[in-house]
């Protein structure tokens, strides 16, 4: 799976099987599971872009 493909998966049994490596599947079902996106566009170059939800979310016992 090419990385840019990946960068955009959700199913998590296509993340596990995907043939990259283990720190860049690591990242992405982290990701996935706090609801950041990672651009992987760059890796080639040894970088990638963490794109952060600007809107908060809150934790246990706060309220809106």
């Amino acid at each position: 799976m090419k990385l840019k493909k990946f960068s955009y998966e959700m199913n998590f049994n296509k993340l596990m099987e995907a043939e990259v490596d283990m720190n860049v599947k690591i990242a992405k079902l982290i990701s996935n599971a706090i609801g950041w996106q990672i651009d992987f566009s760059d890796l080639r170059e040894g970088k990638a872009s963490l794109f952060i939800a600007s809107k908060k979310y809150l934790t246990a016992g706060e309220k809106a």
